[in-house]
């Protein structure tokens, strides 16, 4: 293993561009720097020995966009939830 001595040393990576746009605009929000935010995850990977990733409270677009329309479609097929006691009392199960 290598140890370096310099107090700082430059990492070259490749990302998506795309990645990178929104990671910059995320760490931006925050009040960060992208060399903030790597030297955490490195320092937290040399305590842990993990790799872990999170994304927070906030969903995704996209999960966004499934609950909008699960809701919609309660809505216009007025589906209901039955309760267990009344399935156990409905015609479904008649045995006759």
């Amino acid at each position: 293993m290598r140890i370096n001595n310099a107090k700082t040393t430059m990492i070259h990576i490749k990302a998506d561009p795309r990645v990178k746009d929104e990671v910059y605009l995320i760490i931006d929000e925050m009040g960060l720097t992208l060399s903030a935010v790597v030297n955490a995850f490195l320092k937290q990977l040399i305590r842990t020995r993990e790799v872990s990733f999170s994304a927070g409270n906030a969903m995704t677009p996209y999960m966004q966009k499934v609950i909008k329309d699960a809701r919609s479609d309660v809505n216009r097929y007025k589906f209901r939830a039955m309760p267990f006691e009344d399935l156990l009392n409905d015609d479904l199960l008649d045995k006759s």
